[in-house]
Parts: C-alpha cells; structure tokens; sequence
C-alpha cells in the first residue's frame, strides 16, 4: 500500500512537470508566432508596443542622490520582466555627465540666489 502512494506521487510530480513543460511551449510558439509577424523594429510603432509589451511599473522618483532617478520596470508578454543590459559608459561619457552635473549644479545656485534675492525687501534711498 505504501509503494503505491509513493508511485501516485511520483506520477503527479511527473505529470505536473510535464504540465509546465508543456505550457512553456505553448507560451513560446505564440511567442515565435507574434515575432514572426514584426520583421522590421527600425520604426517602433504603437501598434509594436501593444503587442509586445504586457505592462509597466513605474515606480516612485528618487531624489537622495541629487540627482533625479525613476526605475521602471517592463514586462514583456511570454517573458515577463525585461532587464536592459546597461553598458558600462566610456570615459568620455563620464567626463560628459560630470560636466552636465556641475552645470546643473550652477544653475541650481544661481536660482537660489535669484530667489533669495527676490524675497529681500527693496531698499530706496
């Protein structure tokens, strides 16, 4: 009686797996089949996007950095979140994003200013 239980469970295990397998399958012809209609990704149209793309989170603005950050997430139908390889950047991009940072940086200073400025009363005399 015992051997028997640990056949039946052995035999849902199995079939579950196969279940899967076989879901897998099914998502990754649709997939090939949805693929195979778009040749062309040189333009993105809307229409391209619907079909692909399942949903986005965005998620909410970080400002601890200085600087302003927002992660968004894609999730693509039969893949499900989709991670974007982030090369590492060239020197020179860094020396550009060093360079656009302090004239940020400057800009913010000089609208500080302004502002205090304004506020002060106007002395005549």
């Amino acid at each position: 009686m015992r051997k028997q239980q640990e056949l039946d469970a052995a035999i849902e295990r199995e079939q579950a797996e196969v279940d899967a397998f076989n879901a897998d399958t099914d998502l990754a012809d649709q997939l090939l089949e949805l693929v195979k209609r778009y040749t062309d990704f040189s333009v993105l149209t809307t229409l391209i996007i619907l079909e692909f793309v399942d949903k986005n989170v965005v998620h909410a603005l970080d400002r601890s950095s200085g600087e302003r950050v927002q992660e968004v997430d894609i999730y693509l139908k039969f893949i499900d979140k989709f991670d974007v390889p982030i090369p590492e950047p060239m020197q020179d991009e860094l020396e550009e994003q060093e360079r656009l940072r302090r004239k940020r940086e400057k800009q913010r200073e000089y609208s500080r200013r302004s502002r205090e400025k304004k506020k002060r009363p106007e002395v005549r005399g």
